[in-house]
């Protein structure tokens, strides 16, 4: 802080010596009101700058996390499979129905958990569920479908949650592309 403020002060002298030859100390003082005044404006100006960045920066940065989360989430789930059960369990706990639980899920999602998927389905027989090939249900993740509502476990539906959650924290929309289904 001194050493700068010294610093700046030695070099305003140098510069008002090149501009005004021989200067009063009046000349002299109004040359040094003048540097800071500027120098403060520039300094002002520059973090407004900054934090326009930044906020105009902010969209793009959250539309990229959440882009590389999907493909990071795409890779585990085809790496390990039970992923994608435990997004089944989760989902079904979600149901307080009793009955007529309808569980929605893409072809290949239905064959990548095989066992598994049966076992689930025996395991809520008796609350009637039935699991429905879907091919428009994205391949992670599914939706449960019962008298009383829906649970939409899809990962895009989870992905714009997120971004939603940024954008009411920011107070910017974000648009992160979609993704591929």
């Amino acid at each position: 802080g001194r050493f700068v403020a010294m610093s700046c002060t030695v070099e305003t002298d140098k510069l008002v010596y090149y501009a005004v030859p021989n200067p009063t100390p009046q000349e002299r003082q109004a040359f040094q009101d003048d540097a800071v005044a500027r120098a403060t404006k520039m300094a002002m100006q520059a973090r407004v700058d900054r934090a326009q960045l930044i906020a105009e920066a902010e969209p793009d940065v959250v539309g990229v996390a959440v882009e590389v989360a999907r493909k990071i989430i795409h890779s585990e789930v085809q790496a390990r499979p039970e992923i994608m059960h435990g997004l089944v369990s989760e989902a079904l706990k979600r149901v307080t129905a009793q009955d007529g639980i309808r569980v929605r899920i893409h072809p290949d999602t239905i064959r990548l958990l095989g066992d598994t998927l049966r076992q689930v389905a025996v395991s809520y027989a008796n609350r009637g569920l039935e699991i429905v090939p879907d091919a428009s249900i994205e391949r992670i993740g599914l939706v449960v479908e019962t008298r009383r509502g829906t649970v939409d476990g899809r990962l895009e539906t989870q992905l714009e949650r997120v971004s939603s959650a940024f954008s009411g924290l920011t107070g910017v929309t974000i648009d992160d592309g979609g993704g591929s289904r």
